[in-house]
């Protein structure tokens, strides 16, 4: 891997910050030449591989120009930049210069000599001069190395999911504008990950089923908090997640062996970090078909910060999508971050996250009605302390709630019935961390959570009547009733532990273990983890990760639908990854991955045989309780991606199994996709902006009725397959100003070829004009052609 850099700078001498928008990936010096040249800007070539951008009309300013230092600060080991590194003058306590995405740059009086020092978390602090001599314009970098405490958090994980985006090749993070640029319902980052391979979604939930798991199985973890169930409409799709994507600074998933820190969920986590605003006032106003929000921050000062985020949206369950006449469903989310870092290095940071969910639906077609409302609240604050070079402490406190009432009715010609739900759950804790380096080469983290957990639910369902599913299923519950009022309450307690150690320049380990306990089941579960890397040169790296997750149910997880409440063993699973990355050459890399996950104390699950698309699907009678007795997930991810100046690509192929194993028979998952492709395209053209995302996988798995003879059978569950599911979503945008402030208009495809992807199957039996009864077969389809259109607008 190249150290050399290139440095893009400029001064305040001859261009203001809010001159240019720069908002898109560009990925050559040539790119940004044109993209440049057409905002009357030139970039001139200083000193080899640094560029300098000024006004086209005032080239000859340069030799006019201040003493100037330009460069970057970079990992000695990798090579890549370090964001947020601080340089220091003569003293080194007052901050003059933070290293950013471009580098840095700095303009200063006439002097020969400057004595500086490099700060970074993580790295050892380097102490060092710049010498300008006679040079108008100096071009130094600055190389730091890494302390062992910077191991623990640069994380070298099994299927953490890599981003290229402009000056962070190689790290694992999506932007928020490489998340607003790819196509996707909503302003949603949750539903934005679905072009990577391993992950599926039937495009109506936000949730996601990552490498064969059960959408319950992924954990979201939002500025340190691990928030539980955080969607819209929880039990009507989960059609959008609560987070907003305008406050999203940066996204990581994994969707392996992940680190010890995180537990309770076996197939992801989805981390996401909001953005620090900067010292300027930042507005940004977006105004859409399906939501609409105001986003706010400003930076008093290198120390003291806030950001307030506000969205408002739900008119996609007021168009004709769903056959409904709605009466108010919409959806509210607020946030808020504030953050005070002090002199000896301490940050405090404190969150809130609201979300609230008001739905009254009326399913005409489908004999259905539904009111809900939905508020969750989650506060938490943090505190980071570091003690030395060697050590740093971290806390988190934090109050969660949980409201849910919901109630509707099926008024069915030959199925009546009721539900009703009332569900309140509150969690409290706190969690702390050690990061402590013995050495270089090694390091180790320790950390504990406790967290205190109440619930209070009542449930009441009724159901009554039959059809021909009825007779065929379950003859002999023509009546079926629930009513449950259940009382919990009990403590939560987590440990875990990483070592992280450097045999060489090429080989890195992480293992970890991790305890829980959980009061309600009485249940203790022991996760040993470990993560392999090795660097066989600068362009191909392989990596091994084995580990064990176990997910247990929440204090308020037990199944209403059950006759008789309670908990179950935890379900763990047993996962190998192997991974192979290759830089194939400047322009080109591949990525591939082989996994299986063996799950074992599978937890019992309900299902609906034929078709889930009801607002509550637990009143029909295709309703099933699976119970399987173990499973297994297996496939292999295949990723190229490339670019060039305008054009970035990616394409991915996957295939892969997933299977439930009952009674010693293997029944595929409803969600399994043998084959699946995904092309996500990327083209830049001045101020305008094309993006496509286009998939293709096997059809889900479908169970049958036949009609033999006059008699109703019944396949094998999952045993046919709907027909292949392709989907292509586009999005156009163009960049302008208005009165000096920046506007994007923009307008988005989803489905835009308006294909009727097969969902699932609605039966009915019915007598025809000759009196025979016949079985009828009415095919569901998933989503249709969604347009949408929106206008935002930053200050």
């Amino acid at each position: 891997m190249s150290t050399t850099q290139t440095q893009i700078v400029y001064s305040d001498d001859f261009l203001k910050a809010n001159s240019i928008i720069v908002d898109r990936p560009i990925r050559s010096i040539r790119a940004l030449k044109q993209f440049l040249y057409n905002l009357d800007y030139e970039l001139t070539e200083v000193k080899d591989h640094v560029y300098l951008i000024r006004p086209v009309e005032n080239s000859q300013q340069l030799m006019q120009s201040p003493i100037m230092a330009i460069g970057n600060v970079i990992d000695t080991e990798t090579g890549y930049q370090i964001v947020g590194a601080k340089i220091h003058f003569n003293t080194g306590t007052d901050v003059e210069v933070v290293n950013n995405k471009s580098g840095y740059y700095l303009t200063i009086d006439d002097r020969s000599k400057l004595k500086v020092t490099i700060t970074a978390p993580g790295y050892n602090p380097q102490h060092d001069e710049i010498d300008f001599q006679s040079q108008a314009i100096v071009s130094r970098n600055f190389e730091l190395q890494k302390s062992p405490e910077a191991l623990e958090n640069l994380y070298v994980t099994t299927s953490h999911f890599d981003f290229k985006s402009v000056n962070q090749a190689n790290q694992s993070i999506l932007t928020r504008d490489e998340l607003t640029a790819t196509p996707h319902i909503g302003n949603d980052p949750a539903r934005a990950v679905n072009k990577l391979p391993g992950i599926t979604s039937n495009g109506i939930t936000a949730r996601s089923h990552v490498r064969g798991g059960k959408q319950n199985e992924s954990q979201v973890v939002l500025n340190g908090l691990a928030l539980r169930n955080p969607y819209h409409f929880k039990d009507f799709f989960g059609v959008f997640s609560s987070i907003n994507l305008s406050y999203v600074d940066e996204l990581s998933i994994y969707a392996g062996v992940f680190p010890a820190k995180y537990g309770s969920y076996i197939s992801s986590v989805m981390e996401i970090q909001s953005s620090e605003p900067s010292d300027d006032l930042f507005v940004d106003l977006s105004l859409g078909i399906l939501s609409s929000h105001i986003t706010l921050g400003e930076s008093f000062n290198t120390e003291s910060q806030y950001l307030v985020s506000y969205r408002s949206g739900g008119d996609l369950l007021r168009t004709e999508l769903f056959n409904i006449e709605a009466g108010d469903p919409s959806f509210d989310d607020l946030f808020i971050h504030l953050q005070q870092e002090f002199d000896d290095g301490t940050v405090i940071k404190g969150n809130l996250l609201h979300a609230k969910d008001t739905i009254k639906l009326n399913l005409v077609n489908e004999d259905e009605t539904a009111r809900a409302k939905y508020i969750d609240n989650n506060y938490w604050m943090s505190i980071e302390k570091p003690i030395n070079e060697n050590l740093n402490l971290k806390g988190l406190v934090f109050f969660q709630s949980n409201n849910t009432n919901r109630n509707g009715d099926l008024f069915d010609d030959e199925l009546q019935g009721s539900i009703f739900e009332s569900r309140k759950t509150n969690t409290s804790g706190f969690s702390a961390g050690i990061n402590y380096s013995a050495t270089k080469s090694l390091a180790f983290s320790l950390g504990m959570m406790l967290k205190s957990e109440t619930t209070d639910i009542k449930y009441t369902s009724d159901f009554s009547g039959s059809d021909f599913l009825t007779e065929i299923l379950n003859p002999n519950q023509i009546n079926r009733s629930r009513n449950h009022r259940f009382k919990n309450s009990g403590i939560r307690k987590s440990l875990y532990g990483n070592v992280r150690y450097k045999f060489n320049n090429s080989f890195y380990g992480d293992f970890g273990l991790r305890l829980d306990h959980q009061d309600w089941n009485n249940e203790t579960q022991i996760s040993p983890r470990m993560n392999l890397s090795f660097f066989y040169d600068d362009t191909l790296t392989f990596r091994l990760g084995l580990g064990r997750h176990f997910q247990d149910q929440h204090i308020d997880g037990v199944l209403l639908e059950d006759e008789e409440l309670m908990y179950f063993e935890p379900e763990s699973a047993d996962i190998a990854i192997f991974e192979v990355q290759k830089e194939l050459n400047n322009h080109y890399n591949l990525r591939t991955e082989f996994y299986y996950k063996k799950y074992n104390d599978v937890q019992p699950y309900y299902e609906n045989l034929f078709i889930d698309l009801h607002l509550h699907p637990e009143l029909f009678s295709d309703r099933i309780r699976v119970e399987p007795e173990s499973a297994f997930s297996k496939g292999v991810d295949v990723t190229v991606s490339g670019y060039y100046d305008q054009f970035n690509w990616s394409a991915s192929y996957s295939f892969s199994e997933v299977k439930d194993v009952i009674g010693g028979d293997e029944f595929l998952r409803g969600w399994d996709q043998q084959n699946a492709v995904k092309l996500n395209l990327e083209w830049f053209w001045r101020k305008w902006q094309f993006n496509s995302l286009m998939q293709y996988h096997t059809g889900w798995p479908r169970t049958l009725i036949n009609d033999s003879e006059g008699e109703l059978i019944i396949g094998n569950r999952n045993g046919s397959r709907n027909k292949d599911f392709l989907n292509l979503d586009l999005r156009l945008s163009y960049d302008g100003m208005i009165k000096g402030h920046k506007a994007k208009y923009w307008l988005q495809l989803n489905n835009a070829l308006n294909r009727k992807n097969q969902c699932c199957s609605e039966y009915s039996y019915e007598e025809n004009d000759e009196g025979d009864f016949v079985l009828i077969n009415e095919q569901k389809d998933w989503l249709p052609l969604i347009p949408s259109i929106g206008f935002d607008l930053s200050f």
